[in-house]
């Protein structure tokens, strides 16, 4: 143990006494306020992470303590330990039944200012496969907590008077990675046409993230391509964020979906990179079926796309994915045997190519 990692053993050893429901609040803001900044150290969190009793201590505090300022800092605490290189351990230590009933009670609660950082916490937690299945386990028991509940809860403006619940976004995609969460938001409860109108949130680009993020998930389940295109008319909140201020003549509009017609001067295309790259790759799943790619280019997909290829610099992260789109959409239709480009088989000397 180097003199700094005993410098930071001992400290702990010495609030540890302190991080107690009865300790007056004021120690316990004092202690907190020294541990938040110890987990901006890779050394400080080593230190934390190490101790399961001061892990136990922070969740007993969040979960029992009546002071506002003590549970934020403990919430500040555990958020900052889930998201370091410690994470698994720690993530693994939250994983219990209590404090996933009670995490998700605080999240879609009107009025608590740590519903955020519950929020923050719960996508932590599920970022490995394994522990999103548990928590979605626990979800599905819950009495109060739904699914629904929660997608309203992300969905209403102003929901909670204190918290945005950007976040939330972060933990319902994590949970759509899961083929039944997958299937609540398409035909079993249409939840997905509740999340679509955020692809254009300029307020936040960690809610349009996480909105990409659940739609290309969502599309894993390619039976439901169609009806996404029909009846939800899912193509213009995935092309909108692509489209730029360009005009186009009267009979290229009218091969555009109405909220694609006619765009102001002013229009300024989606500026995460990463964010494009999921509504390509959407776009690009959407093209898995005969009868979807044909939707997609009679609703004039491909001069969103040609427009964009414009605007993009040949180096650009984005320009592969697409490529690929514009690929598939000028291209030649398969022979009806293969239909369905997802099904097709490719040879493994090309495989291998593909790849590299």
């Amino acid at each position: 143990m180097t003199s700094s990692e005993k410098e930071i053993s001992d400290a702990l050893e010495e609030i540890l006494p302190f991080m107690d429901v009865l300790t007056p609040a004021e120690y316990k803001e004092k202690c907190l306020d020294h541990i938040v900044g110890m987990t901006g150290t890779a050394d400080g969190i080593r230190g934390i992470v190490k101790s399961k009793k001061l892990l136990d201590s922070f969740i007993d505090l969040i979960c029992y303590d009546k002071n506002d300022k003590v549970r934020l800092l403990c919430f500040q605490v555990i958020v900052n330990l889930s998201s370091s290189a410690s994470s698994t351990e720690v993530n693994n230590h939250l994983l219990n039944p209590d404090v996933i009933y009670f995490l998700l009670n605080v999240v879609v609660h009107k009025d608590l200012d740590s519903s955020d950082l519950a929020a923050m916490l719960l996508s932590n937690m599920t970022q490995e496969s394994s522990n999103c299945e548990l928590v979605a386990s626990k979800l599905r028991e819950h009495d109060k907590v739904t699914v629904e509940k929660l997608v309203d809860a992300f969905c209403t403006p102003v929901y909670n008077t204190h918290c945005h619940l950007h976040h939330l976004g972060s933990f319902l995609s994590n949970l759509t990675l899961l083929k039944d969460m997958r299937l609540l938001f398409l035909k079993e409860n249409r939840l997905i046409e509740r999340v679509l109108t955020f692809t254009a949130y300029e307020e936040s680009s960690v809610r349009r993230f996480s909105v990409a993020a659940i739609i290309k998930n969502c599309l894993f389940e390619t039976d439901h391509h169609d009806w996404l295109l029909s009846d939800v008319d899912i193509l213009p909140h995935l092309l909108l964020p692509l489209a730029g201020p360009e005009e186009f003549d009267e009979e290229d509009n009218e091969t555009l979906p109405i909220d694609l017609q006619y765009l102001p001067p002013d229009k300024k295309r989606e500026p995460n990179k990463e964010i494009k790259n999921l509504l390509l790759e959407s776009l690009f799943q959407l093209c898995a079926t005969k009868v979807c790619r044909l939707k997609m280019k009679k609703n004039g997909t491909y001069l969103i796309m040609r427009e964009l290829h414009k605007a993009t610099a040949e180096d650009d992260p984005i320009m592969v994915n697409l490529e690929n789109l514009v690929y598939v959409l000028i291209g030649d239709e398969p022979d009806s045997e293969n239909e369905n480009l997802w099904d097709v088989e490719v040879p493994e000397h090309i495989s291998s190519k593909l790849i590299q």
